[in-house]
């Protein structure tokens, strides 16, 4: 098979339609990555992708903001990278937990263009091409230090090709299937749940995340909400405040984390019982990959589980 011409690619680029990278590539009939790699070179520089090379050198830059997303859902979180270990980053105000052998191609991107200058961000892939986690400065990064990360990491690669290797997709799965994914997701949680004498999960209508998300802005309860794809989840911990709906996208737009998430696509919702009073809405889109996880947070569960009974539990079908 033919690899696609970085040159046409550049001239799709170059000639802007206002669509995000992700939906351009789309269009083309590429991944992401192969529109990034065409302008290696030009605006771009391959980097080392590794998260235990990557990551740690992150700690001097201050403030970034961590984007993670998936086909349904788009994770920002603004924190200093801190410290990893153990395929574990952790900030002040950010957790990554990362599954590395999915950290297969790095790029430093520095394209000059708007008010505050050249446009800067770190952005890894995986082998078929597919934004694994992406990092921004922020207004407190050095961006001195930014630059000079940037010349550490680079590789001597210099080819505009991305040559991307295909990965196993997803089957569409069945209301069964994806009740079963919850136990096959949630192992640890399972046996926490045997050993606090529960075990049953409760299948809530799909429309009840947004629901979930409209109660829980300003309400100053405390969660944990977690975006994955098959390289990391990003966690983010604390209240939500502004919710805010754009056409088909439900909005989390909090000065230091944002939440964009296609409510129209969530095709199964379930409600998880966890050890000591805590729980969690794990939400799926309709091959049965998860879209997002919504928990309580804190020592006191109630006012979330509170929130939770309330939502509308989904109706068997006749």
């Amino acid at each position: 098979m033919s690899l696609p011409d970085p040159a046409a690619l550049r001239a799709a680029l170059d000639n802007p339609t206002g669509a995000r990278p992700r939906d351009l590539a789309a269009e083309l009939g590429v991944s992401e990555a192969h529109l990034v790699a065409a302008n290696v070179g030009r605006t771009v520089t391959r980097i080392a992708a590794a998260p235990d090379i990557l990551l740690p050198k992150l700690a001097p830059l201050r403030d970034l903001m961590g984007l993670t997303r998936n086909d349904c859902a788009v994770h920002e979180r603004t924190s200093p990278y801190e410290t990893f270990e153990h395929n574990r980053l952790t900030g002040p105000e950010i957790e990554l937990r990362i599954a590395p052998e999915h950290w297969v191609h790095g790029f430093a991107i520095k394209r000059a263009e708007g008010a505050k200058g050249p446009e800067r961000s770190f952005q890894v892939f995986d082998a078929e091409g597919q934004a694994v986690h992406k990092i921004y400065p922020r207004s407190r990064t050095d961006l001195a230090d930014w630059d000079r990360v940037a010349a550490e990491l680079a590789t001597k690669d210099g080819s505009d090709v991305f040559d991307a290797r295909a990965l196993p997709k997803p089957q569409p799965a069945t209301a069964a299937r994806l009740a079963d994914l919850v136990a096959a997701q949630r192992l640890d949680r399972v046996a926490a749940l045997r050993a606090a004498g529960q075990d049953e999960a409760r299948a809530l209508a799909p429309e009840a995340l947004n629901s979930a998300l409209e109660a829980l802005g300003g309400s100053k309860i405390s969660i944990e909400l977690t975006v994955a794809n098959r390289g990391v989840s990003q966690i983010h911990r604390g209240p939500v405040e502004r919710i805010q709906p754009m056409g088909p996208w439900q909005n989390v737009l909090d000065p230091r984390f944002n939440l964009h998430l296609r409510a129209d696509l969530v095709a199964a919702l379930w409600s998880v019982p966890l050890a000591a009073g805590h729980l969690a809405l794990d939400a799926f889109e309709s091959a049965g990959q998860p879209i997002l996880t919504l928990s309580s947070h804190g020592a006191d569960p109630s006012a979330f589980a509170e929130l939770v009974s309330a939502l509308p539990l989904l109706e068997p079908v006749p």
